[in-house]
């Protein structure tokens, strides 16, 4: 069995205090982005931004085109489109009453 894939983690931490993180798996070139987790207390400072930012930045070095996630509509996915990805498809009420966005953004 072929595969070209690797884990790709990212850590914001200012004086050992987690501040966030980013999960992904790059499988050939495309990254898929797992989690994107921001404390509360450090939330609206750019933080999640930044993640995203150089989660580009490595994609773009590992040569990746695409990068994808998936997330709910109680997850904030207007802040997805504000950085640039675009909606692939929307699943209505897919976990209760929340639906689910697949988002898309080439690098």
């Amino acid at each position: 069995f072929f595969t070209d894939s690797e884990d790709v983690n990212i850590i914001d931490e200012e004086d050992g205090v987690f501040r966030g993180g980013l999960a992904a798996c790059r499988d050939f070139d495309t990254l898929y982005i797992e989690y994107l987790v921001v404390d509360p207390a450090f939330r609206g400072r750019g933080i999640g931004s930044a993640l995203i930012r150089e989660a580009e930045r490595i994609a773009a070095q590992k040569g990746v085109r695409k990068i994808r996630l998936m997330t709910y509509s109680f997850q904030a996915p207007e802040f997805y489109a504000r950085l640039g990805f675009r909606t692939e498809f929307t699943v209505k009420k897919a976990m209760g009453e929340y639906d689910e966005y697949h988002f898309v953004r080439e690098v």
